[in-house]
């Protein structure tokens, strides 16, 4: 039984590994364990309730979805669903409605996921997407940060009234403001149990801090102080946005420097919508922009693998020899042709080689005799031409 090679022809990445996506969605709900931990602490049982509807909700849209496109590759397993819920579950006011964490769980799987052709495919983050929706469907409900103990207006409307929040409680999550984006201190612990298992690098929410620091410090309202700077960084829900969403493995660039500029455009369209009177919704506005922008920002700027931009060429006859009416009706040389010949320059070369060999081994010089007329055949042929 003879044995035939075959070259095998297949795209990058070529990076193998054990970890699934079931594994990765696994760490990601743990990191958000202390995000939801300290929102059902604050805000109590309704906020726990909520949550667990939104995490219910998005299995069963994941199975029924999962029934409807057969023929695509199951994805109720692998732990996304989960984490779709558990993240639309933990931007909701505390004080919604439970229809609100089944609403936002079924437009995110439903809509923004399968949709768009499943786990991997979709444009948009599919809670924040979500969440936009119900912003403008019922607006004042998603803006209502009230709860049980928890009254009055949020750290960025206090702040723009003129008020001085309490950064403390900021940090803790003591104040009104969403399930499990109030607490900074939680949103910084998940970051870091997703940046020690490798799933974020930094460079986005990095790279947001850092332009809406500078646009903060040199066009917002109280300048160079540090102390309003941190209640809005800490507030409207810009850490959880930055360090978890915008870290989405699919919506979010693959390149460096497109990473950087995702970051830079995130951030200043958080400092201007601000701006222009959107606090706590700032970031879900944002954060679909650069959803966005992102298939042209991986356009634009992916870097150029080795030889990607060496442009076909041919060969020409010199333009001096043109010009003295020296030019031949000689076809232009392309790579194809170049291509061609070296594969029959090859293949003689085999046969003079097969040749060669019987006629060591055998006596019988025959089929060199042949190779070597043919090859002739061949050059004779090339000089009539």
């Amino acid at each position: 039984m003879k044995r035939r090679m075959v070259k095998a022809f297949e795209s990058a990445p070529f990076v193998r590994s054990r970890i699934t996506t079931g594994d990765l969605m696994y760490f990601v709900v743990l990191a958000l364990l202390p995000c939801a931990g300290m929102g059902i602490y604050r805000y109590g049982l309704h906020a726990a309730l909520l949550v667990g509807i939104s995490v219910g909700t998005a299995l069963v849209s994941e199975f029924v979805c999962d029934w409807i496109w057969k023929s695509r590759t199951s994805s109720v397993m692998d732990y996304s669903c989960i984490v779709t819920g558990l993240i639309g579950g933990l931007i909701l006011p505390p004080a919604a409605p439970y229809w609100a964490g089944a609403a936002i769980a079924a437009l995110a799987i439903i809509l923004f996921k399968h949709a768009f052709g499943g786990l991997g495919h979709n444009l948009l983050n599919p809670a924040m997407a979500a969440k936009c929706v119900l912003l403008l469907v019922c607006r004042s409900m998603m803006l209502d940060l009230s709860a049980k103990g928890y009254s009055g207006a949020a750290p960025l409307a206090l702040l723009q009234s003129g008020e001085t929040p309490d950064l403390a409680g900021m940090l803790t999550g003591n104040v009104p403001g969403y399930i499990g984006t109030s607490s900074a201190l939680a949103v910084l612990a998940a970051a870091g149990i997703l940046f020690l298992a490798g799933l974020i690098d930094l460079t986005v929410p990095l790279a947001s801090l850092i332009s809406f620091s500078v646009c903060y410090v040199l066009i917002g309202r109280y300048g160079l102080s540090p102390y309003t700077l941190a209640i809005q960084i800490c507030g409207g829900s810009f850490l959880f946005t930055a360090f978890v969403m915008a870290e989405d493995f699919t919506t979010s660039p693959v390149s460096q420097a497109a990473r950087i500029w995702y970051g830079l455009i995130f951030g200043s369209a958080v400092f201007w919508l601000r701006k222009a009177g959107l606090y706590e919704d700032a970031v879900v506005y944002a954060l679909l922009l650069v959803n966005f922008l992102r298939p042209l920002l991986d356009k634009k700027l992916a870097p150029k693998p080795f030889g990607a931009a060496a442009k076909k060429w041919i060969i020409k006859e010199p333009k001096k020899r043109r010009a003295l009416g020296t030019e031949t009706s000689t076809p232009e040389i392309t790579n194809e042709a170049l291509d061609q010949e070296f594969l029959k320059f090859q293949e003689q070369i085999e046969k003079e080689a097969r040749g060669l060999e019987a006629a060591r081994y055998t006596g019988d010089d025959t089929l060199l005799q042949k190779a070597l007329a043919e090859a002739q055949q061949e050059n004779g042929n090339s000089r009539d031409e």
